[in-house]
């Protein structure tokens, strides 16, 4: 791992980090974790934020996770990304057949080139050697930044993906598989979707965090791929050889 660390005390935490965020909305790839201020047994941070690519893993489940091994191992570093449902196709003899009209990888981590970790009133930040000199002037221009006012909201149409006859119709079809023990336990979901409608990604995550406000929250930008969640819950974290979950 080649990066270079500085720390600077920040005069206000709220205003620093809404600078931060107006100022990576344009940027092609990204990561931003917030914790919301909610005390953490095992947290490193309060909020952390992964910038641009050094290099990437990109595919579908096909040896997803023997090449995300080899990955880590390669890089020697800080990768962020996701794991889809469908990875499970990896680990089982199972096969998917689900409509997306998304594109996502199944699998997608990115070793960032700046890390932003804020821990308290201090800001930590790590960049790769290979772009060390935009550090200070990172700093500068984030703090020089004028918040902008809100954008207004605009009104879209969200349908469902399955109508209630055919969901009811599928929770039985569950029922019918833990009865005879195929499962124990089963995540039925239904995507909502709405077409022809144009909305500001960054936007619409402040609003979800600002109503719920969850210890876990996360936006993630890769080019025109977004992830927008508010999770109350952590999966699972390593320390040495402790895991806690």
């Amino acid at each position: 791992m080649s990066r270079i660390i500085k720390k600077f005390s920040l005069a206000d935490k709220g205003l620093f980090t809404q600078q931060l965020m107006q100022w990576v909305q344009f940027l092609d790839t990204f990561l931003w974790l917030d914790s919301n201020e909610y005390p953490q047994k095992y947290g490193s941070f309060d909020k952390a934020l992964a910038v641009g690519v050094v290099s990437e893993l990109k595919m579908d489940y096909q040896n997803a996770f023997s090449k995300l091994d080899t990955y880590q191992k390669k890089t020697h570093d800080y990768i962020f990304g996701y794991l889809s449902y469908d990875l499970k196709n990896d680990t089982e003899d199972l096969v998917s057949n689900n409509k997306d009209e998304l594109h996502f990888p199944e699998l997608y981590f990115f070793q960032p080139k700046k890390l932003f970790f804020i821990k308290g009133n201090v800001l930590e930040l790590s960049y790769h050697t290979s772009c060390q000199q935009e550090m200070a002037s990172d700093f500068k221009s984030i703090l020089e930044i004028k918040i902008s006012k809100k954008m207004k909201e605009t009104s879209i149409c969200i349908s469902q993906r399955i109508d209630k006859e055919h969901y009811l119709n599928k929770i039985e079809q569950v029922q019918r598989h833990i009865q005879r023990g195929d499962s124990y336990e089963v995540n039925f979901c239904m995507e909502y979707f709405a077409k022809n409608s144009t909305v500001n990604p960054l936007f619409m995550y402040q609003n979800l965090n600002e109503i719920s406000k969850p210890p876990f929250a996360c936006f993630f930008k890769n080019k025109d791929h977004f992830l927008v969640s508010a999770s109350l819950e952590s999966f699972v974290r390593k320390e040495d050889n402790r895991i806690i979950s």
